[in-house]
Parts: structure tokens; sequence; C-alpha cells
């Protein structure tokens, strides 16, 4: 696929049928994760994450449910 960074203007292209370049992307997704996670906890915030490919209704319900469950106590 063809890329560019909106904020330098820099472009490629990019093989997704490459294997190393799949793990690449894999650990940048989860470098990014972890570092989300780690200014989350640090603010005290709760996070919650969704997926996009399916309903996300009954998670925030349960989330918000458990959140005022939680101050109840």
């Amino acid at each position: 696929i063809e890329v560019r960074d909106p904020e330098t203007g820099a472009s490629g292209v990019l093989d997704l049928a490459d294997r190393q370049t799949r793990e690449g992307l894999a650990r940048v997704a989860e470098e990014r994760d972890r570092k989300v996670g780690d200014l989350f906890r640090r603010a005290g915030a709760d996070r919650l994450v969704l997926a996009t490919d399916e309903s996300y209704a009954a998670d925030l319900a349960a989330f918000f449910a458990a959140r005022a469950q939680a101050r109840l106590h």
C-alpha cells in the first residue's frame, strides 16, 4: 500500500505481504498501545478499548455499569 506521513509529507510503499513488514507494524502498534496504557494509568483515567468491526454498545454499557458499581463501594 502507498502511505504518506501527513506531518512531513514523506511517502513510501508498505509491502503487507512481507512478514517482516507485518511484524514491524505489529511491534509499533504494541508499543503505542503500551504507551497509551501507561499514560492513562499515570493520569488515573479509565481506559476502554473497543472493536470497530462489531457493535460496541454492550461493551460500553458494561464499562459504565462497572464504573457505577465501583463508585458505590
